[in-house]
C-alpha cells in the first residue's frame, strides 16, 4: 500500500545520515549537470557555491518546514555583528600562523614587504571566499550539524559532521594525515562558534582563515597556491609549517586551533547555545 503522507513528511522523518546524503547527492548532481552544459567553466565554481547554500536551505526549509534560525541563520543587529567579528578573528587568526612560521624560520617572505601585489583579483577572490565560506558553512554547520543534533545530541553531531568535513576536503592535492586532523579541529572550532553563538560567526571567520592564507599571505590553502598579494618560500617543507599541503597540514595550525577552540568554550554562552 502507497503512504498517503506527503513527500516532506515521509523525508523529515528519515534518520539524520540519509537526510545529509540525499542533500550532499543532489548537490553534486545538479553541479555535474550545469557542468555538462556550461559554456563557462569558470562560474562553474560559483554555481557549486550556490547550490551548497541553496539545496540545504531550501530543503530545510520547504522540504522539512523548519524555520532558519534553527539552522543557525539569525537575523538582526546581532547576527551582523557576529559576521563582522567571524571576519576579524578569521584574519587576525590566520595572520597569526604567517607570523609564527616567519619567527620560526621556516618562511619567507619575497620581495619587499612595503610593496604588496595589489591587484583586482584580491578583490573578486573576496567575494569567492565569502560565498565558499558560506556555502561550506551553510551545509556543514547548517544543514548536517543541526540534522545530526537533533536525534543524537550536540556533540555527537559536531563529531561526525567535522569528520565528514574533513573527508572532503582530504580530496585536495599533497594532503597528508596531520591535514585531516587539523581540519576536523576547524570543523571542531566551526561547530562551537555556530553553536554558540550564529552560523555567521563561523561563516566570517572560515571566509577570512581561507583568504588571508592564500591571497593574502601567499600561503598554500589546503595544496592549492594562489598568487597572493605577497609572495613568500618556506625554508624547508615540514610538520611545523605543512609542507606543500600548506600550515593547515603543519603543527602551528593545530596549535592556533586548539587555542582558538579552547578561547571559544570559555566564552560566555551566547541565546542560542544549546548545552550538549
Amino acid at each position: 500500500m502507497t503512504s498517503k503522507e506527503p513527500l516532506w513528511q515521509r523525508y523529515s522523518k528519515l534518520k539524520s545520515g540519509y537526510k545529509v546524503a540525499i542533500c550532499f547527492a543532489i548537490i553534486i548532481v545538479l553541479s555535474i549537470l550545469y557542468q555538462i552544459v556550461a559554456f563557462n567553466r569558470t562560474s562553474s565554481l560559483y554555481v557549486q557555491e550556490v547550490l551548497f547554500i541553496l539545496v540545504p536551505i531550501l530543503i530545510w526549509k520547504f522540504g522539512e518546514k523548519k524555520p532558519l534560525y534553527k539552522m543557525g541563520f539569525t537575523s538582526g543587529k546581532e547576527s551582523l555583528r557576529h559576521f563582522i567579528i567571524g571576519l576579524i578573528l578569521g584574519a587576525i587568526s590566520m595572520s597569526i600562523v604567517f607570523i609564527m612560521l616567519l619567527a620560526v624560520g621556516n618562511v619567507s617572505i619575497l620581495g619587499n614587504i612595503l610593496k604588496p601585489n595589489l591587484n583586482a583579483k584580491l578583490l573578486s577572490d573576496l567575494v569567492l571566499f565569502i560565498m565558499v565560506g558560506f556555502a561550506e558553512e551553510t551545509f556543514f554547520r547548517g544543514y548536517c550539524l543541526k540534522s545530526i543534533s537533533e536525534r543524537n545530541g550536540n556533540l555527537k553531531a559536531i563529531i561526525i559532521s567535522s569528520v565528514l568535513f574533513s573527508v572532503v576536503h582530504s580530496l585536495n592535492p599533497n594532503v597528508a594525515p596531520l591535514f585531516f586532523v587539523n581540519v576536523v579541529l576547524v570543523g571542531i572550532l566551526f561547530s562551537y562558534m555556530a553553536l554558540k553563538f550564529s552560523i555567521w560567526f563561523s561563516i566570517g571567520f572560515h571566509a577570512m582563515w581561507d583568504y588571508f592564507e592564500g591571497n593574502i599571505w601567499g600561503l598554500p590553502d589546503s595544496g592549492i597556491v594562489v598568487k597572493g598579494m605577497y609572495s613568500v618560500k618556506f625554508i624547508k617543507n615540514n610538520i611545523i609549517n605543512g609542507g606543500l599541503v600548506g600550515p593547515e597540514g603543519g603543527l602551528v595550525v593545530t596549535l592556533v586551533l586548539l587555542v582558538c577552540i579552547l578561547i571559544v568554550l570559555g566564552v560566555k554562552q551566547g541565546k542560542n547555545f544549546c548545552a550538549y
